[in-house]
């Protein structure tokens, strides 16, 4: 606690202090706000610092407070503390799914338009009350909200869930024939503790939550996209994914997703032909899977749509209007190929000969 303070108070506030001449002891500082309801009566949970002129004096707080719009419940809490909030230094937006649900126009309308808001501010949706989640006590160091950043961003590392800051969700909302997706945050039972993880992605049709992918079908969903990273079982053996090249195509009478995999793990030179198409037909199979519930949701998350956009939009027009109904029938040809599996950093086409002498 002690290391975050001295980082908050030294670092992010330093630029605020000197700009708006407060005393750093008046200051309250919003890490992560959990938005819970529906549009116009939001019920918002903050985890804040009050900061004092001792280190050791500051601590976290949460704040609950009703309000119109995101802003409007943080203001509300003012009367509680008798200190405005401080939202410059916010690092995620939990939005709890039934919220989710309704749609994301007023609060990204909100978070947005207001310059009191960072633009990295990383929003996830939570399986229970956003509230429920702000509330668990974090397994590592005393502010749940940074934990729940590192949580999202090393997944992201990791290839098992999306990263996107409330902009970039905006930009993806608005760009055309592509959906957009975020974390999914759930709390589950660790012995006598209850702790938070990413338990998938949830998917979007527009401003509004559509389905939910588990960890597995994240991850797959995420290859699809492009991402490199992550491990690929098949056949109880474990694949690094290194390297992924995708090629996206849409036409009227139908779209293609090829992809490309470069993996690591330590196969036999003799067995990797055969370990190659084992995998590419286990991936095959699993983007299928993946792509049928995205085609039943009506969610294009791959980007089909935008591939057809971009390749002829006098064919995008005849379509843009009713392309989530078009997407629930539209023929995908799905393909995955093993362009190379390596053992560790150190193997190169030299030692691939080498061994085979």
């Amino acid at each position: 606690m002690r290391r975050i303070l001295k980082a908050v108070a030294a670092g992010c506030l330093l630029t605020t202090l000197t700009a708006c001449g407060k005393d750093v002891s008046s200051l309250t500082v919003v890490t992560g706000v959990g938005v819970d309801g529906k549009p116009s009566a939001y019920e918002v949970t903050a985890e804040a610092i009050q900061l004092t002129h001792s280190e050791e004096e500051s601590k976290s707080i949460l704040l609950h407070a009703g309000g119109y719009s995101i802003t409007e419940g943080l203001d509300n809490t003012v009367p509680m503390t008798g200190r405005p909030l401080h939202c410059d230094h916010a690092q995620v937006l939990v939005i709890g799914e039934e919220t989710a649900k309704q749609g994301l126009a007023e609060l990204l309308t909100d978070v947005l338009g207001d310059n009191n808001y960072p633009v990295s501010l990383l929003p996830a949706v939570s399986e229970q009350k956003a509230s429920e989640i702000m509330e668990t006590a974090p397994v590592v160091g005393t502010l749940g909200s940074t934990e729940l950043e590192h949580l999202i961003t090393q997944g992201a590392d990791l290839c098992t869930n999306p990263a996107e800051s409330a902009a970039s969700f905006y930009q993806r909302v608005k760009a055309p024939g592509v959906e957009a997706i975020l974390p999914y945050i759930a709390l589950r039972r660790n012995g006598d503790t209850t702790v938070r993880e990413v338990a998938g992605t949830a998917v979007f049709r527009d401003m509004e939550l559509k389905t939910i992918l588990d960890p597995t079908e994240s991850r797959v969903l995420m290859w699809m996209r492009g991402s490199k990273g992550g491990d690929l079982v098949a056949d109880g053996r474990l694949f690094s994914v290194t390297r992924v090249r995708r090629t996206l195509t849409a036409e009227a009478q139908g779209g293609s997703l090829r992809l490309k995999l470069a993996l690591q793990t330590y196969v036999p030179l003799e067995e990797r032909e055969r370990w190659s198409e084992r995998i590419a037909a286990c991936l095959e199979q699993r983007c299928a899977a993946v792509l049928k519930k995205l085609q039943t949701a009506g969610c294009d998350a791959v980007g089909f749509g935008n591939a057809m956009y971009r390749r002829s939009y006098t064919t995008w027009k005849s379509f843009k209007k009713k392309w989530p109904e078009h997407f629930q029938g539209y023929p995908i040809m799905i393909s995955v190929e093993i362009e190379s599996i390596r053992e560790g950093r150190i193997e190169t086409e030299a030692a691939d000969e080498r061994a085979a002498k």
